[in-house]
């Protein structure tokens, strides 16, 4: 079977699911500069990034984010596919590039999470809250675990679908956490082992 479609569309999916993730790295290094102007009240607007990174942050962070998210659930499904009558192509393209068949990128987990996520509303749905957040970034952990006009304690994935902490680079889901920076090094990993099976 001739491969060089899979191979250079997966070369072309990690490289762009690298450039997001170092998008989300610049904008956190952006805010550490910027951290000092805010503290001593000063004016800012000419530090490098302020344009780019000042402009809706939030929407930024969540198009990266899905940029990043997307584009490594592609390369796994490359590498590792569902369907029986495709596995075979999936071994070849492993042989091929050297990749181990336990790389950390044949996890499935996040995969299935960004897969099914119509299933995953629709369950988060019948949890019993008043207050539903779809997607939450901040530069903390979803904390928050009583949010309600009553008394009553409800935990964050009840009320939180997904949630990114920017800072940790992690990613929430149903009480699971995924380490993005562990994803990020997988997709550099394949993005390397990609260029020496093209040379």
């Amino acid at each position: 079977m001739n491969h060089f479609f899979h191979i250079s569309s997966a070369k072309e999916y990690c490289e762009k699911s690298i450039l997001a993730f170092q998008e989300i790295q610049n904008f956190n290094d952006y805010r550490k500069r910027r951290h000092p102007y805010i503290i001593n009240d000063e004016d800012y607007t000419s530090l490098d990034g302020y344009k780019k990174y000042e402009d809706e942050p939030l929407l930024f962070l969540k198009e990266n984010l899905d940029l990043f998210l997307t584009n490594s659930s592609r390369v796994s499904r490359i590498f590792w596919p569902t369907r029986r009558n495709y596995k075979k192509r999936g071994e070849e393209l492993r042989h091929l590039i050297q990749l181990d068949n336990n790389h950390p990128l044949k996890t499935r987990n996040l995969r299935n999470v960004l897969e099914h996520e119509d299933e995953n509303i629709d369950d988060w749905l019948e949890n019993d809250t008043s207050v539903k957040i779809k997607y939450s970034i901040s530069d903390k952990p979803p904390f928050i675990n009583t949010i309600s006009s009553s008394s009553k304690v409800y935990p964050p994935k009840h009320i939180f679908l997904f949630h990114f902490d920017r800072l940790a680079l992690k990613f929430y889901h149903n009480e699971k956490i995924y380490d993005l920076k562990e994803l990020f090094e997988a997709i550099k990993d394949v993005c390397s082992k990609l260029k020496k099976g093209l040379n």
